[in-house]
């Protein structure tokens, strides 16, 4: 008899013992809308200094920020979600950051989060920051700001930090830049090189730039 008394204590306190992120994760997983989890994921968060319970917070968040009945944005949810993202990046999570980009980069929501092309702050630094720790996608977002703006030799060093990190596209672009010789002098060595490697990682074009280079 005292034995299972003990058991049965033994099995409270352990369950007492377990962590908001774990409970938050449970209650997340039988409803991603969750309050209740994105509220111990927020706690987790700022007293645990947990970086995925930061994102997992913003994640919940986000699905809030336009009402459902209006569709408007709703500023408060907005801007908690972006400061659960950006403290997500800060903590050295990627997807953080790269969800921090995505948020100022968002054209419905550029008013509210104060990114535009003349100032203020904007998701490249964010995307730069993922960039950094090899998050393909992030490479490739930030290179393509940079094209766009004419930015060819920037454009180009992304590029092939995308095409590293195994992004086909970043090395397809990396290599039209070198065939066009719009950042650097004209080299199609270089460029057969990136379109090969475009084909090797998955996107075709590169496949067919590089036959006829290499004829």
């Amino acid at each position: 008899m005292f034995k299972k008394i003990y058991l049965a204590l033994l099995l409270v306190a352990l369950a007492s013992a377990q962590t908001d992120f774990e409970i938050a994760t449970k209650k997340y997983l039988q409803d991603v809308n969750s309050k209740k989890a994105a509220s111990l994921y927020e706690k987790s968060c700022k007293s645990d200094k947990n970086a995925v319970s930061c994102y997992m917070a913003a994640s919940i968040k986000s699905l809030a920020i336009y009402d459902q009945d209006s569709a408007d944005v709703q500023p408060e949810i907005l801007s908690q979600t972006l400061a659960l993202y950006k403290n997500a990046c800060e903590l050295g999570y990627a997807r953080g950051c790269e969800a921090a980009g995505d948020l100022y980069d968002a054209p419905t929501l550029q008013d509210e989060t104060g990114a535009d092309e003349t100032g203020g702050e904007n998701s490249a630094e964010f995307y730069e920051k993922a960039c950094e720790t090899k998050n393909a996608e992030a490479c490739l977002r930030i290179a393509k700001k940079y094209d766009a703006a004419a930015k060819f030799t920037d454009a180009l060093k992304y590029y092939k930090l995308a095409c590293e990190a195994g992004e086909g596209e970043g090395c397809y672009n990396a290599a039209d830049i070198y065939e066009s010789g719009d950042a650097t002098p004209k080299n199609d060595a270089q460029a057969a090189k990136f379109y090969d490697l475009a084909c090797q990682n998955g996107f075709n074009r590169g496949c067919v730039k590089f036959k006829k280079l290499s004829k």
